[in-house]
């Protein structure tokens, strides 16, 4: 499964949780264009250990894992992520 489909997947299962809590918990990304500034340190981490770390790592790994301490980094209950592989065994 590519990374844009997990992205997409990832906006649903949050905006999943803001409907259907009865008290609006949980949180929506909105990435405008005056704001992809402050995501750029970001992509920045990702280009110095890209060029930098001395070994090999699993890129795909390292996404997931990204990804997964982004959402849960927002204290939210309702609010996760779920890999390709959670999903297929959740189907």
């Amino acid at each position: 499964m590519g990374v844009h489909w997990k992205r997409n997947l990832l906006l649903v299962l949050v905006a999943t949780a803001v409907l259907s809590s009865a008290v609006g918990a949980g949180v929506v990304l909105f990435l405008e264009r005056r704001r992809a500034a402050e995501w750029e340190v970001l992509l920045e981490a990702a280009e110095t250990v890209d060029q930098r770390f001395v070994g090999q790592f699993d890129r795909d790994e390292a996404l997931e894992s990204s990804i997964d301490g982004l959402v849960s980094g927002l204290g939210d209950r309702w609010s996760y992520y779920l890999s390709a592989d959670e999903v297929s065994d959740y189907e």
